[in-house]
């Protein structure tokens, strides 16, 4: 039977099912001239750095090496983004019955407003369970959810005396669940009504076993929190769409995202007893699930219109814990799909990406601390122009989906990146088999 080939639109989040908005396709290349400007002086900027600066021969080389397949992995993901565009997904009616699966642990204040969210979706109620897992909270979520279920047949909650770990709770409910698609929500997460009915779509294609939603910050307030909301949705429409056009998205966030529960059980095991370098798994849970997908060859893409809204760490100290405990998983997933991703059409975008994201950290304390004794400060002042450049290539990319995205907020984020997070990504590594949840 010839399979049907499906597309995603455009990610503009929309407030109610139907609201259709479009990008005239003539203005689409009228955005792409500047681009392709900015990333020549880009291009430009860092052969510039490289040949006037360095005189050891080796060193050149490999420099120029590094500057080429960062150039190359830049351009790649604004090309693939770009070519993210059709709208055939849009008349796709698809309605499978479906599970959501809330793990959660001491989330009184927001676990309400979050299973409230999934139940009054705009989803065939037949068809639409929840089963919410208390992985041994301590405060009042229990009470919470005993008070949410005695107004609906559709809530499964299942408590756990003791904290067992997100894996644990994930796998109970993949066991115990109904349908035959599973939906896993973060517990502080509010999905859109229509989020559940968009995100089940792809998965109409029988080579498609993992759909990642998009995620909106939600009310970001502080300037942390709009710095995050800037870097979320940067990165969702760059990054997500740019591994969704080759079907692989590599990390379906726990936010919002859904599975094809009959490609999960054959590993569900496997992955819950997870073990790198001899050390159990312990976070990084949906990055793990993706991994097993892809090293199974499913395809896994991204629905830029299956929206939900999050709460972000509104702490630098709660943050920087979060960041370390995603990045321990970045690393350790990335050596995994790396042993396997060369059998995918995605290679040449997968390995250039994950090299320089590897390397890009340890290059930058370098730089930062010590081209300003080796080579004076002109070399640190290109690299940190080198940043600014891709921040701007980012910020206006970022508006045409959006038009009152700040570029401000994502400038603080990159300086923000390049200061702490590279630092913490040099930790993260040296720590990787740290299995300490860090935010609770």
């Amino acid at each position: 039977m010839k399979r049907r080939q499906f597309a995603v639109p455009l990610p503009f989040s929309l407030p109610l099912p139907g609201a259709k908005r479009r990008l005239d396709p003539n203005l689409r290349v009228v955005w792409l001239i500047p681009f392709l400007a900015l990333l020549a002086l880009y291009v430009v900027y860092r052969v510039i750095l490289v040949e006037s600066y360095i005189n050891y021969q080796l060193v050149v080389l490999v420099a120029l090496a590094y500057t080429l397949t960062v150039t190359f992995a830049i351009f790649g993901r604004f090309a693939l983004a770009f070519r993210y565009n059709t709208t055939q997904f849009d008349d796709v009616t698809y309605e499978p019955s479906v599970t959501v699966l809330i793990p959660v642990k001491n989330e009184e204040k927001v676990i309400a407003s979050t299973v409230r969210s999934v139940l009054s979706s705009y989803y065939p109620s037949d068809k639409l369970d929840v089963i919410v897992i208390n992985d041994g909270s301590s405060d009042g979520t229990q009470l919470e959810l005993e008070a949410l279920k005695t107004a609906t047949t559709r809530l499964t909650i299942e408590r756990f005396p003791k904290n067992k770990g997100k894996r644990a709770a994930l796998e109970f409910g993949f066991t115990h669940a109904r349908g035959e698609i599973v939906v896993v929500v973060d517990s502080d997460t509010v999905v859109r009504p229509n989020c559940i009915m968009e995100i089940v779509k792809p998965l109409s294609d029988p080579a498609v076993a993992g759909v990642s939603g998009h995620t909106d910050v939600s009310d970001p307030q502080s300037a942390l929190e709009k710095m995050q909301a800037a870097s979320y949705f940067a990165s969702y429409l760059l990054f997500k769409k740019a591994e969704a056009t080759l079907g692989i998205v590599t990390c379906l966030p726990g936010c919002a995202s859904a599975y094809r529960k009959s490609a999960v059980l054959r590993f569900l095991n496997q992955w819950r007893y997870q073990t790198f370098m001899g050390t159990p798994c312990t976070v990084g849970e949906d990055r793990g699930l993706t991994t097993f997908l892809l090293r199974d060859g499913w395809r896994t893409v991204y629905v830029p219109t299956a929206v939900t809204e999050t709460r972000v760490p509104a702490k630098l100290r709660t943050l920087i814990r979060q960041r370390v405990r995603w990045k321990r998983s970045f690393f350790r997933e990335s050596i995994l799909q790396s042993e396997f991703m060369h059998e995918r059409w995605g290679a040449l975008y997968f390995y250039p990406y994950i090299l320089t994201s590897l390397i890009a950290p340890f290059l930058a304390v370098v730089i930062l601390l010590l081209a300003p004794f080796l080579f004076g400060p002109v070399v640190l002042g290109l690299y940190v122009g080198g940043i600014a450049l891709v921040s701007v290539v980012y910020s206006v990319y970022s508006k045409i989906y959006r038009p009152r995205f700040s570029a401000v907020w994502l400038a603080c984020w990159s300086v923000f990146n390049l200061l702490v997070l590279n630092l913490l990504s040099i930790y993260a590594a040296i720590t990787i088999t740290d299995g300490k949840w860090g935010t609770r």
